[in-house]
């Protein structure tokens, strides 16, 4: 039998998908395109290989269609900070079962310690000042300020905001906690910047923001950059930060650990700097009548036609 790797995102609806082999599907998140290519055993349903029990659901629901007591998992990767939070409540140290988490800041969480919890950071919320300049210098003539959009339930999101604040930074935030509460937002903007900060039910809805911004003209801008694809692609406008995709291969080097019955060192892995990217979308910025900053990295975005 193969290993099973049940890995879990936040999305609007519940969706589950058994995947062993590739193409994968157009709504599975970045980070296991990444994985699939770093992690060294094969995809497939051999005795030696592998499958990923993938699923997304909304963080209230994860207790009824992810963490149940029927869970087969040999793995638990965690695509965000709240789903690390439940999935170590649900398996403690005791229970064994390796939990693989994507998280922002994992010293701040009381499952830093736990010796069935490891992970990788990609600083999201600790890139949020930079994001934001970036943002500002992706167009020229250079943008004054932008709207930030913020969960205040989320961790993370919270996070971002002292960042942006402590920067120097005094853009218009505004709360959202939904997807219509993100579009009525975008609808409010028409024509300027907007800094969507790492909401992981936010990422959850990507395409359906990038279509809302696309329609009026609203620069959305991501703390990833896995989105500005080439035209005809549908594109967001820009992004900069650690791609998932790039996020998914030192997921993968964690799990390898565990798969050779070694423990990953360091327990949880930071992403370096030079792993971060600025990109945006020349057709967005054609279509919202905009300059792109033309200059090229670093001094300018990398421009996705």
């Amino acid at each position: 039998m193969p290993q099973t790797i049940v890995a879990v995102a936040i999305g609007p609806n519940y969706r589950h998908v058994t995947i062993n082999a590739l193409p994968l599907p157009d709504w599975v998140r970045k980070y296991i395109k990444g994985f699939i290519d770093a992690f060294p055993p094969n995809l497939g349903a051999g005795a030696a290989d592998y499958v990923i029990d993938y699923r997304e659901c909304p963080t209230s629901d994860l207790g009824r269609y992810v963490f149940t007591p029927g869970l087969i998992a040999d793995y638990i990767i965690c695509m965000s900070t709240p789903v690390v939070r439940q999935a170590a409540l649900k398996y403690p140290a005791t229970n064994g079962t390796p939990i693989i988490g994507m998280v922002s800041d994992p010293s701040a969480e009381v499952f830093y310690t736990q010796r069935n919890v490891c992970g990788v950071s990609a600083g999201r919320s600790g890139d949020a000042a930079s994001a934001y300049s970036h943002l500002l210098d992706t167009v020229r003539p250079r943008l004054a300020s932008a709207v930030v959009l913020h969960d205040s339930n989320h961790s993370p999101s919270v996070d971002s905001v002292k960042v942006i604040h402590a920067a120097g930074h005094v853009p218009t935030i505004k709360d959202v906690h939904t997807p219509a509460d993100v579009q009525q937002a975008i609808a409010a903007s028409a024509g300027s910047g907007m800094l969507l900060l790492p909401v992981d039910w936010m990422f959850g809805v990507a395409p359906q923001i990038i279509g809302w911004a696309t329609g009026h003209n609203v620069l959305d801008f991501w703390l990833v950059t896995d989105w500005v694809q080439p035209s005809p692609s549908a594109s967001a406008f820009g992004g900069y930060g650690v791609p998932q995709e790039t996020s998914g291969s030192y997921l993968a080097q964690q799990v390898d650990a565990i798969w050779n019955n070694d423990w990953p060192n360091p327990v949880w892995l930071p992403v370096p700097q030079y792993e971060r990217a600025w990109k945006a979308s020349q057709t967005r910025a054609l279509g919202a009548a905009k300059n792109l900053n033309n200059n090229g990295p670093p001094n300018g975005p990398e421009v996705v036609p």
